[in-house]
């Protein structure tokens, strides 16, 4: 038997509950490849006197990792790691196991470059919009509480000059602290900056990968803002399949058999933007080991990830990341409110330290005071607080939305799945549907209802569209139901 005692670290003096850091270790001890496929886990029983828990903590992680694909339970036999899993090579363990170390190096090649310094809209009430925050939601008051004691500081100095670029030290520190408790990542401060919004993000994070002619990966359906992004620069995209388990990462080693040389791959991982779906576990471990194969980088967009509704999210691509491959990107704009302009990228040092020399050219540095309120705001708990109660009023709203949408005529004349997490539903109108049709005399009853084509592949006509649900409260979101049955009449 495997030595989970030693093997499963638990904190008491943590906030993350006891079952999760039980669930989080075994997801990472079998994306490691210690853990192999097959493998049988210990009952709860004796898991539970292994790591001195009471057996229903233990029974939950169980459960857990059951809900997110990672074992299947077999009556009368047992819990084993599903077989679909591909194996992978491990170090053998040692008597006492260490936490990974911070990553300072990457495990593929950065462009070299020289530098000479180191340096939805919509005007309507009603929006079914892309996958919005309800801003009304936010933590304004504290905002500006913590805000205006910055600027009120009898020596403001400190926070009004000029600053690190890659963002207060302070927040950097808080949010290592954070996303290694929580997302199973393993950061220090040099393993993070700070941007404004996840725009710029992935903005840098194409700078330092792509040269004009290199090929990155994205899906089918793709992030429209990242793919013009990369457009750009003047990178060559290549599409990859999406279905029900997320990127068809299976697709990578033939295309590159063809002759395609890949820079880097882009992917919304836990929400996929648009259609919502999840990449599935072991789709996960693939792509990592086809990033170590063939050198390429990974630039990890976990949109909404804090927003999720059945159990708990996956962990993140770069919390099993060994070799330096993933850039881990986000944003407390999508989170909170559009106007907070506080994103971040996570990587290995290097990657920080070019991402900051090519800020400098165009943003010497981010809100100084804003990113310090929110480092504020972070370590009191408010924006904890926030997300429980965002999270539950959204949960209500898409109740409201499924239900809408599943009777009379939304329900015969759409298609969609009900999204696990997110801010946004995918919806598939029927083809006697004109989207753009409808979009336009939704403008005019002072609806706001995207016409798709952002979201339609190169020479293609999906007939769908993200409809957010998270906007808009439950009355607003009745009302524009009751328009929108009005415009399909």
């Amino acid at each position: 038997m495997l030595p989970y005692k030693t093997m499963i670290l638990i904190e008491e003096k943590v906030d993350r509950p006891i079952y999760l850091q039980i669930t989080h270790g075994l997801i990472q001890h079998i994306q490691s490849g210690v853990i192999k496929s097959g493998t049988k886990i210990p009952g709860t029983r004796v898991l539970s006197k292994l790591l001195e828990v009471h057996r229903k903590t233990v029974v939950r992680a169980v459960e857990e990792l059951e809900a997110q694909g990672w074992v299947d339970i077999i009556p009368y036999r047992g819990v084993f790691v599903v077989n679909d899993l591909p194996q992978r090579r491990f170090q053998k363990l040692k008597e006492k196991v260490s936490p990974p170390k911070p990553l300072t190096k990457t495990g593929y090649e950065l462009p070299k470059r020289k530098f000479l310094t180191d340096a939805i809209f919509s005007k309507h009430r009603l929006i079914f919009s892309d996958g919005s925050p309800d801003v009304r939601l936010a933590p304004v008051n504290e905002l500006a509480t913590a805000y205006a004691r910055y600027l009120r500081d009898p020596d403001p100095r400190a926070v009004l000059k000029y600053g690190d670029a890659r963002g207060p030290q302070r927040l950097r520190e808080i949010l290592a602290k954070e996303f290694n408790r929580d997302r199973g990542l393993h950061l220090t401060a040099n393993n993070i900056l700070i941007t404004r919004g996840s725009q710029m993000a992935i903005f840098l994070a194409a700078q330092i990968l792509l040269r004009k002619g290199d090929t990155i990966l994205v899906g089918e359906t793709s992030y429209f803002s990242a793919n013009r992004c990369f457009r750009s620069l003047g990178a060559e995209l290549l599409v990859i399949p999406v279905d029900e388990n997320g990127l068809c990462v299976e697709e990578i080693p033939r295309l590159i058999k063809k002759g395609k040389i890949i820079k880097a791959l882009y992917l919304t991982s836990h929400h996929h933007h648009p259609t919502t779906v999840t990449l599935s576990p072991e789709r996960r471990l693939h792509l990592l080991d086809l990033a170590s194969q063939y050198g390429f980088a990974i630039i990890e967009d976990d949109y909404s990830y804090d927003f999720h509704y059945t159990n708990s999210p996956i962990l993140p691509l770069a919390s099993a990341d060994r070799n330096g491959h993933v850039i881990y990107i986000g944003s407390f704009s999508k989170s909170t409110a559009p106007a907070f302009r506080v994103g971040y990228i996570m990587a290995p040092e290097e990657v920080i330290q070019e991402a900051a020399r090519h800020r400098c050219f165009i943003d010497r540095q981010g809100d100084t005071v804003l990113e310090l309120a929110i480092a504020d705001l972070l370590e009191n708990g408010t924006i904890q607080r926030y997300r429980k109660k965002a999270i539950k009023q959204y949960r209500k709203r898409l109740d409201l939305f499924c239900e809408r949408m599943s009777t009379g005529l939304l329900a015969d004349r759409t298609d969609f799945k009900r999204p696990d997490g997110g801010m946004a539903a995918w919806v598939k109108f029927d083809p006697r549907v004109s989207m753009v049709d409808l979009s336009k005399r939704a403008d005019q009853k002072g609806l706001y209802l995207s016409n798709g084509l952002s979201y339609n592949p190169e020479g293609q006509i999906l007939n769908a569209t993200r409809m957010g649900f998270a906007s808009m409260n439950e009355e607003e979101l009745l009302e524009g139901f009751d328009l929108l049955e009005e415009l399909l009449k």
